[in-house]
C-alpha cells in the first residue's frame, strides 16, 4: 500500500511542503514516516492478507488498526513538535479560519465520506469486505464524475490498471500460499516453533524476538510478501502462547511498514528521495526523529494489549 501512495501523493504533498517554507529534507522524512499511517488505519490490504493468512476477520484486523494508526500519528505530531523545538525551520503559523473550514470541507466532503461509508458498512454488517469494493468503486466513480475528474473514456484504462494490480497481488497470495503448503508439508514450522518454544515460552521476549525480525526484514522485503512468507512460521508459536492473533497482526503489519522505511536499506527512503530529488544522507538525518517516535508506538502496541484490541471488542459487543 506505501509503495503504491508515494509515488502517486508524495510529490505533492512535498511540493506544497516546500511551497510553504518546509525544508525539503525535513519534507521528505515526514512524508516518508507518516506513510506508515495507510496501511494501519483501514481498509488495507496488508490487513486482509494477515486475515487471510491467519484465519481471522477482516472486520476485526479493520477496528483493530484504528488506534494504533492515531497512535502513530500523535507520535509523528510529537516528533515535528520536537524538532522545531530544535531549530528545525518551520512557516509562521496561519490563523485558524472558520471560513476557509468551511470551503474545504465543501470542496472535499463527498470525497471525505467514502471511507466512513465503506467501514461502517462492514462493521454494522451490512456488507463484507469484498461487497465494500464494490462500494467503493461505484460511490468513486460517481463523485470523480461530480468533481469532473472522472471521464467514461479514462474508464478502461483505470479497469486496465486495476486488473494489473489485482493480478500482481493474487499472484503474490498465490506464491505465498504455495510456499505456506511446503513448509507445512515438511514441517518446517513444526520444527522452528519447537526450537523456540524449547528457548523461551515468554509472550513478551517472542513479541520482542517477532518485532526486531520484522524491521530488519521489512527494510529488505517489500511488506506483503515479507509478511506472508514468515506467517506460516510465526503464527503457530503465536496461537500456542495464547496471543490474540488480531493484536498479533497489528504488531507484524506495523513492524512491517516501519522497516520499510528505516535507513540504510528501507525502500520507502529511496522513492521519496527519487521523487523528490532530495539527497539520502540529508532525509536519513531528519528521520531518525521520526524512526524513533514511530519504535515507540510500535512498542506501545505490542506490550499494551488493549489498544489494538479495545476497539474489536467494543464494537462486537454492540
Amino acid at each position: 500500500t506505501m509503495y503504491v501512495y508515494k509515488p502517486m501523493s508524495g510529490h505533492n504533498l512535498m511540493q506544497a511542503m516546500k511551497d510553504d517554507g518546509f525544508d525539503e529534507s525535513f519534507a521528505a522524512a515526514i512524508t516518508a514516516a507518516s506513510s506508515v499511517i495507510g496501511p494501519i488505519i483501514p481498509p488495507s490490504i496488508i490487513m486482509i492478507l494477515y486475515a487471510t493468512e491467519a484465519n481471522v476477520n477482516v472486520s476485526d484486523m479493520f477496528k483493530a488498526g484504528i488506534i494504533p494508526g492515531i497512535l502513530v500519528g500523535l507520535m509523528l505530531m510529537a516528533a515535528c513538535k520536537f524538532m522545531f523545538m530544535r531549530g528545525e525551520k518551520a512557516p509562521p503559523a496561519t490563523k485558524f479560519s472558520w471560513k476557509r473550514l468551511g470551503v474545504s470541507l465543501k470542496d472535499g466532503v463527498l470525497a471525505i465520506i467514502a471511507p466512513a461509508i465503506i467501514l461502517m458498512g462492514m462493521f454494522s454488517g451490512r456488507f463484507s469486505p469484498t461487497e465494500a469494493g464494490i462500494v467503493a468503486v461505484v460511490y468513486s466513480t460517481v463523485v470523480g464524475m461530480i468533481y469532473k475528474e472522472l471521464k467514461l473514456k479514462d474508464i478502461p484504462r483505470i479497469i486496465k490498471e486495476s486488473a494489473i494490480a489485482a493480478a500482481q497481488v493474487m499472484f503474490m497470495t498465490s506464491a505465498a500460499s504455495l510456499l505456506s503448503w511446503t513448509l507445512t508439508f515438511t514441517k518446517i514450522p513444526l520444527t522452528i516453533s519447537k526450537g523456540i518454544l524449547s528457548f523461551t515460552d515468554s509472550r513478551a521476549l517472542f513479541m520482542l524476538i517477532v518485532v526486531v525480525f520484522l524491521l530488519i526484514l521489512g527494510c529488505f522485503i517489500e511488506s506483503m510478501a515479507g509478511l506472508l512468507i514468515v506467517m506460516p512460521v510465526m503464527i503457530p508459536i503465536a496461537t500456542v502462547l495464547g496471543i490474540d492473533l488480531v493484536h498479533f497482526g497489528i504488531v507484524c503489519c506495523l513492524s512491517m511498514m516501519i522497516g520499510a522505511v528505516t535507513p540504510p536499506m528501507g525502500a520507502c527512503v529511496f522513492i521519496v528521495c527519487s521523487i523528490s530529488e532530495t539527497r539520502f544522507d540529508l532525509v536519513c538525518k531528519k528521520l531518525w526523529p521520526f524512526l524513533i517516535s514511530l519504535v515507540v508506538a510500535l512498542l506501545l502496541v505490542a506490550y499494551v494489549e488493549p489498544i489494538s484490541t479495545l476497539l474489536p471488542h467494543l464494537l462486537t459487543k454492540g
